[in-house]
């Protein structure tokens, strides 16, 4: 098992749909940032992040991070 970013599931999911660019802006976090939580390879998330997200999109860890199998890309 392994961790992986929903980043990307959960902007898609988002009514309009949400670009990267978007989700920096309005949470106030760095686009670099958010760049690699969508694409899997941000190493740490730090509690700010945790909680500007919250605050601007109701996304907590739960939703941001799921676990999936070793070799699932899905």
């Amino acid at each position: 098992m392994r961790v992986k970013s929903n980043l990307a599931v959960l902007m898609a999911q988002h009514a309009p749909p949400l670009n990267q660019a978007e989700v920096a802006r309005k949470s106030g976090v760095s686009p670099t940032t958010i760049n690699q939580l969508y694409k899997n390879t941000l190493q740490r998330m730090d509690r700010s992040l945790c909680e500007r997200l919250y605050k601007a999109f109701g996304w907590g860890p739960g939703d941001l991070w799921v676990m999936v199998e070793d070799g699932d890309d899905d």
